[in-house]
């Protein structure tokens, strides 16, 4: 297992006995739990329009496209808001549970791409049994 942050310390705070006083430790600040390896920028249209939407909903700025929703503040709450607007702007069916089956931007472009090819492979099919 890796922490999920890694917080320096000019000097561990100890007790009376010479012990780490773990109760003295902070919790590292969002941003630094949020942050899963920089803030990477989106490289395709649907990274972009993804981004957007998950920077409307979550309360953590700034964050990249590989930073997983969880951990930047995100909630089932959250999550719904984030999917309604998802299928409202790529005009897709996902469920909820969308969300959490790909927790970063980067994956849930991958996933819309994918549904989206899915809906226009789908209708060249109906047309082609109606013709």
């Amino acid at each position: 297992m890796i922490p999920a942050a890694f917080v320096f310390l000019p000097e561990l705070p100890l007790t009376a006995n010479g012990k780490v006083d773990v109760k003295s430790l902070s919790e590292p600040p969002r941003t630094i739990l949020a942050s899963g390896g920089g803030q990477a920028a989106p490289e395709t249209l649907t990274e972009e329009i993804l981004l957007a939407l998950w920077q409307k909903v979550l309360p953590t700025a700034p964050f990249g496209i590989h930073d997983e929703f969880a951990a930047l503040g995100g909630n089932s709450l959250v999550g719904t808001r984030l999917i309604l607007r998802v299928r409202e702007v790529f005009e897709i069916e996902a469920p909820v549970r969308f969300i959490f089956d790909h927790p970063t931007v980067a994956r849930m472009a991958v996933a819309v791409e994918e549904l989206l090819l899915e809906d226009v492979g789908e209708a060249k099919s109906n047309a082609a049994t109606c013709a």
